[in-house]
């Protein structure tokens, strides 16, 4: 659908992942699952690229080449900023989640608008895909 956004992960050195569908709004991020190679950039990068998108997107997917813990720290926190349903996993990678969580924290406290920019206009529906 000409309206759904896709955020894809991959490892370190890896390629990007060769995804099926004409994806309007797409961010490739490239970080270890195994290490704290997430932070604070890859977050503000995650939550800028939500602002952008979030007036037009209907479906948000995430995905992962992995989709063990990546996938799901970020499928959780983006359930909690938006208040769509997701079926916790338990092996999510907490650093990516912490850290997200962090972050958006800090970006309230510091936004120069009254809701922190982060107040999304439509509800986004977390869909994962492995």
């Amino acid at each position: 659908e000409e309206n759904d956004g896709i955020l894809s992960i991959f490892s370190r050195g890896g390629e990007e992942a060769y995804l099926n569908g004409n994806w309007n709004y797409r961010l490739d991020m490239s970080f270890d699952d195994n290490s704290y190679d997430f932070n604070e950039f890859h977050a503000r990068q995650i939550i800028n690229w939500l602002e952008k998108i979030e007036n037009d997107t209907l479906n948000l997917y995430v995905h992962c080449n992995q989709g063990i813990s990546r996938s799901p720290a970020v499928g959780l926190w983006l359930s909690e900023r938006y208040g769509a349903k997701f079926k916790r996993n338990r092996s999510y990678n907490r650093h990516v989640y912490k850290t997200l969580k962090k972050f958006e924290d800090w970006w309230k406290r510091n936004s120069k608008t009254s809701d922190g920019g982060l107040e999304p206009t439509r509800q986004l529906f977390g869909k994962f895909i492995n």
